[in-house]
């Protein structure tokens, strides 16, 4: 047994896709025997003391505190350069530590010759995706031990009355087809695929009025759906923040994930795992490791979306179809349990 520490600025329950791989690697580790401790800048670390550590040099203090009084053999840093810092210090006090880093995103463009440095610190950097690994390793230019760590998706199951909970908040009995986006509305690239796919259901209204767009999320640019969606309010539900989507995903008709800047898209594996009827860009990392037998992968083009859109929602066993392959794919090949090969690589457990 081992014992590891994952040092995250965000962790549940601060939504998005870091909190989520967290969850995931936590739940795996401690699964599979290892003592796990999560040291969170924002949410819930594995105790309160571990818990909103705050960001910066405020993180790294805090942080570096509480790894002197763990003794750890592992040290898993996730996104940002403050919780390699720690990482980075503590191995100066106990240096048989493997020190590992992750990233979460590929927008480095604030980061220099500095972070690069102390990248090349860690024993092994991972990527959520090739194409990832392919563009950070020439914009940092990254040497040593690079490996790609898929997120993974943990198996929920959404009873019926939860289902009828969730139809109800939002309004959507008698509504169809119901298409989903799960995702934060921070980052431009993101939400401008969002705006178009409400562009997309004000169309497909003109041949199923009672078409509903539900965006579960929240963020600084949400604005922007709510401007887009001027003329046809009652199509469109921005839900806001939920801790879990898994509701979401299980009444919508077609889950879409129309995102312009997408390293992995992680929220695609959870509608699959759901059984969701998917459409997604070919640019998303996802679609390196799930080909199209399980879900409609389109090129970047808006209209291509709205051409599968209109595809599937005029055939219902071509969507129950592809519902159920999607779900056995995700659940067979894509949990977190499938990737323990991959992280006991990673960890030197082996």
């Amino acid at each position: 047994m081992s014992r590891i520490a994952i040092l995250t600025p965000y962790a549940e329950p601060i939504p998005g896709g870091i909190s989520t791989v967290v969850l995931g690697l936590q739940n795996l580790l401690r699964g599979h025997g290892h003592e796990t401790y999560v040291l969170a800048g924002a949410g819930e670390g594995d105790s309160p003391k571990h818990s909103n550590l705050g960001s910066d040099l405020r993180y790294v203090r805090r942080a570096l505190s509480a790894l002197r009084g763990l003794s750890v053999d592992i040290v898993h840093c996730h996104a940002h350069w403050y919780t390699l810092v720690a990482g980075i210090w503590y191995r100066r006090m106990r240096p048989s530590t493997r020190l590992v880093f992750s990233f979460h995103t590929s927008d480095v463009s604030k980061w220099g010759s500095i972070f690069s440095w102390l990248l090349s610190k860690a024993d092994v950097l991972t990527f959520v995706s090739a194409s990832q690994l392919s563009q950070l390793r020439g914009n940092l230019r990254l040497g040593g031990d690079l490996r790609i760590l898929y997120p993974g998706v943990i198996p929920r199951v959404v009873n019926i009355d939860a289902r009828r909970e969730w139809v109800a908040r939002c309004g959507l009995s008698g509504s169809f087809p119901v298409i989903a986006f799960v995702g934060p509305l921070d980052y431009p690239s993101k939400v401008r695929g969002v705006v178009d796919l409400v562009g997309i259901v004000k169309q497909l209204r003109a041949i199923y009025p009672t078409a509903k767009l539900v965006v579960v999320g929240d963020g600084k640019l949400r604005h922007r759906i709510s401007d887009a969606a001027v003329g046809a309010e009652d199509a469109i539900l921005v839900t806001g923040f939920v801790r879990d989507p898994s509701a979401a995903l299980a009444t919508s008709d077609i889950y879409c994930h129309l995102s312009y800047k997408e390293s992995f898209g992680i929220a695609v594996l959870e509608a699959m795992s759901m059984g969701s009827c998917v459409v997604a860009l070919r640019s998303s990392g996802v679609s390196e490791i799930v080909d199209d037998s399980a879900l409609i992968i389109v090129n970047s083009n808006p209209q291509l979306v709205a051409d599968a859109i209109r595809t599937l929602a005029a055939d219902h066993v071509a969507r129950q179809e592809l519902g159920l392959k999607a779900r056995a794919n995700a659940l067979r090949s894509h949990t977190w349990e499938a990737r323990w090969p991959q992280l006991a690589s990673i960890y030197g457990l082996e």
